[in-house]
């Protein structure tokens, strides 16, 4: 393991709200260049300032950093509040006079590239493009309709029965975490499913991750089996 101070917090504020939404806000900004990363082993806040500490320690505070976080990362790393400055040894030192300070643990674990395919099956539907390969390094892939909400990595054109509006916006997302590609519903109305076999898995909670498997059917937006059907192979 080890540890490095990224960002620290400069300020405060008579209303406790926007000084709680202002850190969340530069946690947020200093967190953007690792979306699509591996996998954080936890996040640390430090806050050495009496003020803050209150602010900072309430269950809302938390919750409401983690629900930020997940929206950029796509997953929930662990996350704790700490009251004083960091302790251990850091890459890099920051003298603590603003005090907030953000450090992160990370493992050293090197992961080996692992590759799947996305195809459209049964002709059920169309996608941008032919298929879309995924690429564990990336770390992170949306699906949905085409959209200016957010950039899409697999964009649904069309779905066989005409009602390409079954398939939302913001849909879905595969990510690689814990060593496989993980499937989760980022809307619960128009319905993800994974077929296996068998076996059919309905997501409707989008903080759980469902891991995926080799041969695996994802439909999207089904509605009386009228949703596009994806099939998840490994290459």
């Amino acid at each position: 393991m080890k540890w490095k101070v990224i960002s620290f917090f400069s300020g405060t504020s008579s209303n406790d709200v926007d000084t709680q939404d202002g850190i969340i806000n530069s946690i947020i900004n200093e967190l953007e260049p690792l979306r699509g990363g591996n996998s954080l082993g936890k996040i640390n806040i430090w806050v050495a300032d009496a003020v803050l500490q209150q602010i900072t320690g309430t269950p809302q505070f938390k919750k409401g950093l983690l629900v930020r976080i997940e929206e950029l990362l796509r997953y929930t790393p662990q996350l704790e509040i700490h009251h004083g400055v960091p302790d251990g040894e850091c890459t890099k030192t920051t003298v603590i006079r603003d005090k907030v300070v953000m450090t992160i643990e990370q493992t050293e674990e090197v992961f080996e590239s692992c590759k799947a395919r996305i195809t459209v099956v049964n002709n059920s539907g169309q996608l941008k493009q032919g298929s879309y390969t995924l690429d564990s390094r990336k770390g992170f892939y949306y699906m949905g309709r085409e959209t200016k909400e957010r950039k899409n990595d697999i964009v649904v054109e069309s779905v066989n029965n005409g009602r390409t509006n079954i398939v939302s916006r913001q849909h879905a997302t595969i990510l690689f975490k814990n060593s496989c590609f993980q499937l989760k519903a980022d809307n619960g109305v128009n319905r993800t499913i994974i077929v296996r076999g068998n076996s059919r898995t309905t997501l409707n909670d989008s903080h759980v991750l469902h891991p995926l498997q080799d041969d695996d059917t994802i439909i999207l937006g089904e509605k009386a089996g009228n949703g596009i059907e994806l099939k998840f192979k490994m290459i």
